[in-house]
């Protein structure tokens, strides 16, 4: 029951979906060899930890382009085009989608994971403890042209982390002029909003089991759901913290439409049921898409067009049977995904649905992509995927406002695993335990490891 212990773990509700979820990937995880980080029959550049340096990569790669945290540092207009991994030892790299010229970015000497980008591109922060500092875990925060990472926040003493390796969860507002951070504080989470350009900044503005946010397209806004209550918290209002109507715990993430005022959410229906509605965020009026009977998980797309709503037969979701398509006003698409569904992600410019389903193969998952235009489905590759990839899979409602599995250029995934069935690269062999892959979405995929690593994301530019 590891897995969800933290972020969703202080909550009765989780404990089923947590075990079914654990039972259907128990061999995605102990079919894998060992992970690790060093190349087979070679040393890691990346072994000395006294300072950020060099780390895998694939030996045959062009070594005349500058290493990944070059790139990052120089700042440069246009795309970085670049991937922040970890691995299993706990250090975060930066590389490109071929693997070429990583570089390692943490403090050295301890153990530090789950990067997220800005979305601007130009800052990466990423927990861990640092064994030299003898304190509590921290959040640090690197930024281009600076040296080495800083702490942008540190826990108080004694407390732990909110998934297993993962400390904190912090999601940038969309202008990357604050953080919304969820940490651990003995028997609740709490949400600290954090100024980025003012480490000291950090403010409390919620405690509560557990959490799950999203941002206002303005970055003004949160709309918080936490426990069973539902809140909108105002950064700049003399009212911080606004407690709306309508109690759920049956389901995780609200959804704050990317083009305005309103946000999705489900609430009571006044006869003993649920729905889904999208409310207005000045007026509270809301448009009903629907009754729910049981979990749900739903996104926007970036552009604000489309949401996509998972549902499941279980009562707190985790693993969905359908996922249909609803416009920005509510009305029905009519387009509906029939499957056993994992997850799901939007590609940035809202071309493209992936989606992660089961495979009649136990712990075998497998990525599709549906074309919102023409309806095409299209394979990607099946695969057994890391301890963290699991997690992400778990709560992706949350995690696909912070973590981009998706290319800038919305033409390729990252994740992290192993490949199996007939996807053979001719890399593969020299990362050993989980890789971090990537697939890039051409007529025919091409599937490609291109590290050792637990999980992978993408820079949003």
């Amino acid at each position: 029951m590891q897995i969800i212990t933290g972020l969703l773990g202080h909550s009765r509700i989780t404990t089923v979906t947590g075990y079914l979820l654990l039972v259907l990937v128990a061999t995605a995880c102990g079919a894998s060899a060992p992970s690790g980080t060093e190349l087979e029959g070679s040393a890691l550049e990346g072994s000395d930890t006294s300072a950020p340096v060099s780390g895998t990569s694939i030996p045959e790669s062009k070594t005349s382009e500058a290493s990944a945290a070059v790139r990052f540092a120089e700042g440069r207009e246009g795309d970085l085009d670049l991937i922040a991994y970890s691995d299993e030892a706990g250090h975060v790299f930066l590389t490109g989608p071929k693997g070429i010229s990583s570089s390692r970015i943490d403090p050295g000497n301890g153990f530090f994971s789950w990067p997220v980008w800005s979305p601007a591109g130009d800052r990466i922060v990423f927990s861990g403890t640092s064994l030299d500092s003898g304190e509590p875990a921290a959040l640090y925060s690197y930024r281009q042209g600076e040296e080495s990472p800083r702490v942008a926040f540190r826990n108080e003493p004694g407390t732990g982390a909110i998934l297993p390796s993962m400390t904190h969860y912090p999601m940038w507002s969309p202008d990357g002029s604050r953080l919304g951070l969820v940490v651990s504080r003995q028997e609740q989470l709490a949400m600290y909003l954090l100024h980025t350009d003012n480490p000291g900044s950090a403010e409390k503005i919620l405690e509560r089991a557990p959490l799950y946010a999203s941002w206002s397209g303005d970055s003004r806004y949160l709309v918080v759901h936490g426990e069973e209550e539902h809140f909108v918290v105002d950064s700049e209002g003399e009212t911080l913290v606004t407690t709306l109507d309508g109690r759920d715990a049956q389901y995780r993430a609200p959804a704050w439409w990317p083009s305005g005022d309103r946000y999705a959410l489900v609430a009571p229906n006044g006869d003993g049921g649920r729905d889904l509605v999208i409310a207005d965020a000045i007026s509270n009026k809301r448009t009903t898409l629907g009754s729910v009977e049981s979990g749900v998980a739903f996104l926007w797309s970036p552009d604000g067009s489309t949401l996509a709503l998972a549902r499941s037969s279980i009562s707190v979701g985790g693993i969905y049977d359908t996922i249909e398509f609803f416009r920005a006003d509510g009305t029905s698409v009519g387009s509906v995904i029939d499957d056993t569904l994992i997850a799901f992600y939007w590609s940035p410019d809202s071309s493209k649905l992936a989606y992660v389903t089961l495979t009649a193969q136990p712990g075998v998952f497998r990525w599709q992509v549906l074309d919102m235009e023409d309806g095409n489905v299209q394979f990607v590759t099946e695969f057994k995927p890391s301890g963290p990839q699991i997690t992400l899979f778990q709560f992706f409602d949350q995690f696909s406002y912070s973590h981009q599995v998706w290319s800038p250029g919305s033409d390729a995934l990252v994740f992290a695993g192993r490949l199996v069935g007939g996807v053979i690269s001719d890399v593969s062999g020299l990362f050993s335990g989980s890789q971090i892959i990537v697939a890039s979405l051409d007529q025919t995929p091409s599937i490609r490891p291109i590290a050792s690593g637990e999980m992978g994301f993408w820079s949003p530019r």
